[in-house]
């Protein structure tokens, strides 16, 4: 039976996210080689661990704060694999609270994860796609980067700005045979969804 996926090397960052999870679950399920990476390799493991018997899943674990980790981490996957064919960004992080109440270090700790996170694993898989003459990327935004929330402004800016990077990277390389999409999904069954009740 053909699977969609069958082949294709795939990065979920943020793996270990409700999102994240989800969509290696998928991929796998339909006969990617996923890597799965988040900070925490225990999560990571947990999350192998609960792959079927015929799913290609392995874990890297990556600080997306820091340009040598993310670098560090696609040198393995294509030292493990000698490819890339997909990546998926799902890295979020929470800030809730009334706008008067955060200060700078949260605003940043938000915009350098999310943001930067993003520009840096792209800027690392780009080139490899670039020679290889294709390549898939999905990020992960959300609805709040068009309807703000108050009490998750932080997050908001930081979608808003995943919706533009998004575009602006596609249409520097569709002449390359590179795809990028942005989804932004609504509210999902999670831990992170309760904070925003």
């Amino acid at each position: 039976m053909n699977k969609a996926f069958s082949g294709r090397v795939v990065w979920v960052v943020g793996a270990s996210g409700a999102i994240g999870s989800a969509i290696t679950e998928r991929l796998a399920g339909e006969g990617a080689t996923v890597i799965v990476s988040s900070r925490s390799l225990q999560n990571l493991n947990r999350l192998v661990e609960q792959g079927l018997p015929d799913q290609h899943l392995s874990a890297v674990p990556v600080d997306i704060g820091d340009a040598s980790s993310v670098g560090g981490a696609l040198a393995t996957i294509l030292s493990a694999h000698g490819r890339i064919d997909g990546l998926v960004n799902t890295t979020s992080i929470s800030a809730f609270g009334p706008f008067l109440d955060l200060d700078d270090a949260t605003w940043m700790q938000v915009l350098d994860t999310k943001v930067m996170g993003y520009v840096r694993t792209m800027r690392a898989c780009l080139p490899h796609m670039v020679s290889a003459g294709r390549g898939s990327i999905v990020n992960i935004s959300g609805r709040s980067g068009r309807q703000p929330s108050s009490a998750h402004l932080p997050g908001g800016c930081a979608n808003a700005a995943i919706n533009l990077l998004g575009k602006g990277v596609a249409d520097a390389y569709r002449a390359s045979g590179i795809r990028v999409n942005t989804v932004a999904p609504g509210p999902i069954r999670s831990d992170r969804l309760e904070k925003l009740k």
